[in-house]
């Protein structure tokens, strides 16, 4: 209750945003789960070289989507994975005029191999938190 008391109260362009992020969010994840490799590859893959170099308007705009995204993920019933997040919000910056990359990165553990996805943005790698620091692109 106290999320949709928090929607009713913004304004009305974060609305929006959280409107858009979320159905960029569930289209992601319909994405994933039940189209073929070949065609999500193309997606998720696709303006490689498009990353923005930052100006300060640029900046703004990740950063309220940034924000807007992580309240969405902690609301929604399913765990959102780093590729999916990485997508809508490449997405969502791609329509405001904003150039992001989605990088993937590999670490081998112990006794594993994990990946992690995360967005080149404004000069800055978004997504990627301090744990992912020794992933390195692939």
């Amino acid at each position: 209750m106290n999320a949709l008391r928090g929607f009713i109260g913004m304004p009305s362009g974060d609305k929006r945003v959280v409107l858009e992020l979320t159905l960029r969010l569930v289209s992601a994840e319909i994405m994933m789960r039940f189209l073929p490799y070949s065609l999500t590859r193309k997606h998720v893959f696709r303006d490689m070289d498009q990353s923005s170099s930052g100006k300060s308007g640029d900046i703004e705009i990740l950063r309220q989507r940034l924000i807007i995204l992580k309240r969405i993920c902690a609301h929604l019933p399913w765990q959102v994975t780093c590729l999916r997040k990485a997508v809508a919000l490449r997405d969502s910056l791609s329509a405001a005029g904003v150039g992001a990359v989605i990088r993937i990165g590999v670490n081998k553990g112990k006794s594993s191999v994990n990946a992690h996805a995360w967005l080149e943005c404004c000069g800055y790698e978004v997504l990627k938190n301090g744990t992912y620091s020794e992933f390195l692109p692939v």
